[in-house]
């Protein structure tokens, strides 16, 4: 097997790649070179894919992405807000050539790095994908972040086009929270122009900073909007009181997986729980297209109110990992300081807060420990 390094510029290797991506159902769109396009000047990220090819044939990928701030540059397989998704391999392909494809993408990815100077490498894996033993093998990471992600299995949450929620009390709150946004005279639809882009995000920006967090910027949804929209990769869809916005929800896909990437109500009509509309025609629309992993994404915790939501909707927990591989010491990172790296890093992960905090020779952490 050989891997192939290129960049965005080389459109024959791309269209390899994109050809192989398209044919990987379960692949997350964060895996592509099209979302690369959408993130590489939010960072700014400089954009690498790793091409495994076996006789002529393409069989798996790696999407990389090298960041180069004061403190020194990192490489990570996804940077920015809602990463997923690290090696993907061709379906069908033996479990030899398999594990082989995974052994070259990631002695590839460590050279990378070396030839980089970058303090550490660190890639995100697929939920829906069982090879975090390939990762230590191949990768053998210093450390690993245990992480969920919220995702409703379409085939059992819609039949013969409705709604089927198997939990009584889940089913009776939607349904009364649906009578609400059926009160009042609402419409529903996908944005169309960047005005209602931006109308939306003037809702998103509003909500997040009420709710005492930092809105995303602006340039990675019109990026996303520009990008993939044309493409059929990502979708506003916008509850609407006569002009005025009452719930928006942007979501972006890749054939069997649609990701929730943010849903924002108005405050205005929180007594008539339009996210519910949304929600509700989302999921039916994305049965229809024929999405079989309708994902949440993660939340801050189990406890929290954003989880209960999520998991009203048939959301179940599946677990993914961060895994990073350090070229410094990591005490070089600690004399940085947990909020000097948030800050020179925005955007990318490098390390779980913790092994900077504790000081514990531990490698294996899960969220919200």
């Amino acid at each position: 097997m050989e891997t192939i390094e290129f960049n965005l510029e080389d459109s024959l290797l791309r269209g390899r790649y994109d050809s192989l991506f398209e044919s990987c159902p379960d692949a997350f769109i964060q895996q592509s070179t099209y979302w690369a396009e959408v993130i590489k000047d939010v960072g700014p990220d400089r954009p690498f894919f790793l091409l495994c090819t076996d006789d002529g044939q393409d069989v798996a990928g790696l999407p990389l992405f090298l960041f180069e701030p004061d403190f020194g540059p990192i490489l990570s397989s996804v940077p920015q807000a809602g990463p997923l998704g690290g090696v993907f391999v061709r379906p069908g392909l033996s479990l030899e050539k398999r594990n082989k494809a995974y052994a070259c993408l990631l002695e590839k990815a460590l050279g990378l790095a070396r030839q980089n100077r970058c303090l550490a490498l660190s890639i995100i894996t697929n939920p829906f994908v069982q090879d975090l033993d390939l990762y230590k093998t191949y990768l053998a990471p210093d450390y690993i972040l245990e992480n969920f992600t919220q995702c409703a299995d379409m085939g059992g949450l819609v039949r013969e086009g409705c709604l089927h929620l198997r939990n009584r009390k889940y089913r009776y709150n939607i349904t009364r929270n649906l009578k609400k946004t059926a009160s009042r005279s609402f419409s529903i639809g996908f944005g169309e122009s960047e005005d209602d882009l931006e109308t939306w995000y003037d809702v998103h920006e509003k909500r997040h900073r009420q709710l005492g967090a930092s809105p995303l910027p602006f340039s990675l949804f019109q990026n996303m909007f520009r990008q993939l929209r044309p493409q059929g990769k990502a979708h506003l869809l916008l509850v609407k009181d006569g002009d005025r916005i009452a719930s928006g929800g942007f979501y972006v896909r890749h054939r069997n997986v649609m990701d929730v990437f943010m849903l924002s109500m108005n405050e205005d009509y929180a007594d008539r729980a339009p996210n519910y509309h949304n929600t509700e025609h989302s999921i039916l629309w994305a049965a229809r297209q024929g999405v079989r992993f309708y994902n949440w994404q993660s939340s801050p915790s189990r406890k929290s109110g954003v989880y209960e939501y999520k998991k009203q909707w048939g959301a179940e927990d599946f677990g993914y990992y961060f895994l990073t591989k350090l070229f410094c010491p990591i005490e070089k990172l600690r004399s940085f300081g947990r909020q000097e790296l948030q800050r020179c890093y925005a955007g990318h992960y490098v390390i779980p807060f913790a092994a900077l905090e504790e000081k514990t020779d531990r490698n294996y952490f899960r969220k919200g420990e």
